[in-house]
């Protein structure tokens, strides 16, 4: 669902909203206009391997840090020390491969990638799948620091501690259908949910 809702597969019906108003997505690109970003299940889907840090932060906005004859590095540099600073990203140097880091890190990565891009509304599809339990908790903390700071999140998991550490609502979906909702209520609450569902 979330990569229909970004322009990453075909729609087959529905609207998409935000702040009450319909708007179109035909491709992933429409939905970067519209604040959005999207963390893929897999990484490989979110990265470019063979590319920087750096300039897997600084692509989906090179307009921040080029004009049509050449790219700044000094300033693509600066952005990309800020973020690896902000969401302790452990790395070597802001040149190192992106596909040399550990998962952890690359998620880490993405995430800034659209934070530098000035997301509003970041889509997050199992965003601990096949990290350690350190990194999990750090980037699941880490999602609710961005939270706290008026980034609106949607997060698709299968893990039901990441759901109850992380969300507010929940829908249960089955077949793509919303079976249930539950707000608001404590972690036995979601578990009862999950298995009734």
């Amino acid at each position: 669902m979330v990569r229909t809702i970004f322009g990453a597969d075909r729609k087959k019906s529905g609207i998409v909203k935000i702040h009450g108003k319909d708007v179109f997505i035909n491709s992933p690109s429409d939905a970067v206009k519209l604040g959005m970003g999207l963390l893929t299940e897999e990484r490989y889907q979110g990265i470019v391997p063979q590319f920087s840090i750096a300039r897997n932060i600084t692509l989906p906005n090179l307009s921040a840090i080029s004009n049509p004859m050449k790219i700044n590095f000094k300033k693509e540099e600066g952005i990309a020390k800020n973020f690896i600073q902000m969401l302790r990203i452990s790395a070597t140097s802001i040149m190192q491969r992106i596909i040399n880091l550990s998962g952890g890190n690359q998620q880490k990565v993405i995430l800034a990638k659209w934070l530098q891009s000035g997301t509003k509304i970041l889509f997050l599809d199992e965003p601990t799948k096949g990290i350690d339990v350190g990194a999990k908790k750090e980037i699941l903390n880490l999602i609710l620091d961005l939270t706290q700071k008026g980034l609106a999140v949607v997060l698709v998991s299968s893990e039901l501690n990441d759901l109850v550490h992380i969300c507010n609502r929940v829908l249960i979906m089955k077949r793509g259908q919303i079976i249930k909702e539950v707000s608001n209520v404590p972690s036995d609450s979601f578990l009862q949910a999950e298995v009734s569902a």
